[in-house]
């Protein structure tokens, strides 16, 4: 017998290992997402293989095999909307915008974060939803809409500082970007605020990428205040620590920036620093780095007179551009055929889910009534909800004399008559009301939330309509019309024992069917 308890307890290890390697050791997040799935699928637990195809998805775009990133976070997302999974929505809407960023596909890039948003939101996740505000003002600050990006940045910073109190590396995160942006954008930034931000945080909170930032914004500092000597100093701690530095990409971004200063200052010692720690980050990385490598590289020629390396450095600048074009043409083709493909998943999808309720419906209903069958009031009586139901009461139907009127008019009228019955339970069947047929003659019904005195009037007014149908039954005695005896149970105990409630009903039916032979009787 499977230990639910143990299981659960495995799979919130896994999903707790996972947050903590996502971000430093990626083929152990695969490794970690591969057991949960396996897990998740053997503990029939959608939630965990959910995350587990979010994290599997995180993976596959950061080592930059989009196609199969894309179809676990397709997956994740489809499970996600299902079952109204929104706190692990926030990361696949984020997830799935970081991936049309790589495909170059901004607007739909920004579509998702604003859903990541919305869902967030709906989570009341203060960081999540900073993390939304973050890649939007992304979208914009790629698209060089600086004084649009500062918006969301500015957004995000609030809501960082809302979140959890020792979310000290989502901070300075926030205000190095901030720092960044209010440069590029011309802007005010309150230096003195954020150094007291800075302050604030406990040594022991910061890792070497922290660092790397706070001495980023300390330059901001120094520089709009005008005191250059700080400024320069700042500047050769940031170069010398870069180089011990694991975050390359953060590297490329902030050392990006400083070598922009530098060019604006004349400054060609250390704009040259610059642009050889930025040269050999982005070697052999995504074009669009190289690109804008080479664009400073040729500002840096211009503003210095290196009139011949100017030549050289504009035709690789050429060839750059050109490898560019041909990368987005193949891009753009391979994220037209992803959203096609996942068109057609989905379509594919929707006619599974069609053809899945068309079988459970074969499969759950009786064909000749059109009540629910004995298969599907085995599986109701022992539903949990119905088990955890304020009330419950069940009611046993038995088709008075019906071996008679079979004799006596024949199968196909017999299946004509059970049908009118069925019609007839069908026409009571609503929410906390469920009807089927037993087998044979005999019907059930399953009253959950119903109060005795609406289930005595409902089996009476069942009762009443097969009258007022006045289906002869002249095979057993003339003038008599087709009717139904009832039989039910009642209990509003905590713990129902359903067996026992059938029985008293099926007892209570064989009563009230020798009563309606005595009464006969009599009355002959």
């Amino acid at each position: 017998m499977t230990d639910c308890g143990h299981g659960t307890k495995i799979i919130e290890n896994l999903e707790n290992k996972i947050l903590k390697v996502r971000l430093s050791d990626l083929e152990e997040e695969r490794r970690l997402c591969l057991l949960l799935t396996e897990k998740a699928i053997n503990e029939n637990d959608t939630y965990a293989l959910m995350f587990s195809y979010t994290f599997l998805g995180d993976y596959y775009l950061a080592v930059s095999d989009n196609q199969q990133g894309y179809y676990f976070l397709y997956e994740a997302k489809r499970i996600g909307e299902q079952y109204h999974f929104d706190d692990l929505l926030v990361r696949v809407y984020n997830y799935t915008g970081m991936f049309y960023s790589s495909v170059y596909d901004e607007i739909t890039a920004l579509d998702y974060f604003l859903k990541s948003l919305q869902a967030a939101e709906k989570e009341n996740d203060a960081l999540a939803i900073a993390a939304a505000y973050n890649n939007i003002a992304n979208c914009f600050e790629v698209k060089k809409s600086f004084h649009e990006a500062l918006k969301y940045y500015r957004k995000s910073y609030e809501y960082v500082c809302a979140g959890q109190k020792d979310s000290y590396n989502a901070q300075v995160m926030a205000l190095s970007n901030l720092c960044n942006c209010c440069y590029q954008a011309h802007d005010f930034f309150d230096f003195k605020a954020c150094i007291s931000a800075f302050e604030a945080i406990p040594d022991e909170a910061y890792n070497m990428g922290m660092v790397f930032m706070r001495k980023y914004c300390e330059i901001f500092m120094k520089l709009n205040d005008r005191d250059m000597d700080g400024f320069y100093q700042k500047i050769e701690e940031i170069l010398k620590l870069q180089e011990e530095m694991e975050d390359v990409l953060l590297v490329y971004q902030m050392v990006l920036v400083l070598c922009q200063i530098m060019l604006d200052l004349n400054h060609e010692y250390y704009a040259q620093k610059c642009l050889e720690i930025l040269k050999r980050i982005s070697s052999n990385r995504e074009k669009r780095m190289t690109k804008t490598v080479q664009e400073l590289i040729i500002k840096f020629c211009r503003k210095f007179d290196y009139q011949r390396e100017l030549f050289e450095e504009c035709i690789k600048y050429h060839d750059i551009i050109i490898d560019i074009e041909e990368n987005e043409q193949k891009s753009s083709n391979a994220g037209l055929q992803l959203k096609m493909e996942a068109f057609y998943s989905k379509e594919k999808q929707t006619d599974l889910e069609k053809e899945n309720d068309r079988l459970k419906s074969l499969i759950s209903v009786d064909d000749l009534t059109g009540v629910l069958n004995r298969r599907s009031f085995d599986q109701d009586m022992h539903d949990p909800k119905l088990l955890a139901s304020d009330s419950v009461a069940v009611a046993m139907l038995d088709v008075d004399y019906f071996k008679e009127y079979n004799d006596y008019y024949g199968h196909q009228k017999g299946d004509a008559a059970l049908k009118e019955i069925g019609r007839s339970l069908q026409s009571i069947s609503r929410i906390g009301i469920r009807t089927y047929r037993y087998g044979g003659d005999e019907f059930a019904v399953i009253f959950n939330n119903q109060s005795e005195s609406t289930v005595r009037q409902i089996l009476h007014a069942l009762k009443d309509d097969i009258k007022k149908k006045a289906i002869k039954h002249d095979g057993y005695r003339q003038g008599e019309m087709l009717s139904i005896t009832c039989g039910w149970a009642f209990t509003m105990d905590d713990v129902k024992h359903m067996d026992n409630l059938l029985k008293e009903a099926d007892d209570n039916l064989y009563k009230q069917k020798e009563q309606r032979k005595k009464d006969k009787n009599q009355s002959a």
